[in-house]
């Protein structure tokens, strides 16, 4: 399937990987893939921005979402002051939701006929899934799954 991505996409997971390695993340998931197209310099990173899913937005975003999650089971992070996770130099393995994320931009580029595969398929497969991480880090942030397919369609 990697063979298939344009030179850009490969980008996009490689900086996907340093994006959880920033976060201290054992293994990179979907929403380091969402990271990782927001911190392109790209048109397409350029519409997410104006949608409201800029970088600093998104990780924002993921800060309420890990702190919203904890509060469901009674947890607050303020509370154990616990430092911020340091960044490993290991090779980073992909995740469940991160798999599933490369596997549905195959799907989608194939339903639309398109051969390669771009970061603007990447996004529409990050928007499929109702449930995860990722609809909830956008749905703190503000932004509308509409925004951004129209942003990632844009694109290709």
């Amino acid at each position: 399937m990697f063979e298939r991505f344009a030179k850009a996409t490969r980008l996009v997971v490689e900086q996907a990987q340093e994006e959880a390695r920033a976060l201290g993340a054992p293994r990179i998931e979907a929403e380091h893939l969402l990271l990782a197209l927001a911190a392109g310099h790209t048109p397409l990173a350029a519409s997410m921005a104006a949608a409201g899913a800029g970088h600093d937005e998104i990780v924002d975003a993921l800060d309420i979402e890990t702190a919203a999650a904890l509060d469901v089971v009674g947890v607050s992070l303020s509370s154990f002051g616990l430092p911020a996770p340091a960044g490993t130099l290991a090779k980073l393995s992909f995740g469940t939701s991160a798999k599933q994320a490369l596997e549905l931009t195959l799907r989608v580029a194939l339903e639309r006929g398109d051969k390669r595969l771009l970061p603007g398929h990447l996004l529409l497969a990050l928007l499929r899934p109702r449930f995860g991480t990722v609809p909830r880090v956008l749905a703190f942030a503000g932004v509308t799954e509409e925004a951004l397919r129209l942003a990632a369609t844009a694109s290709l």
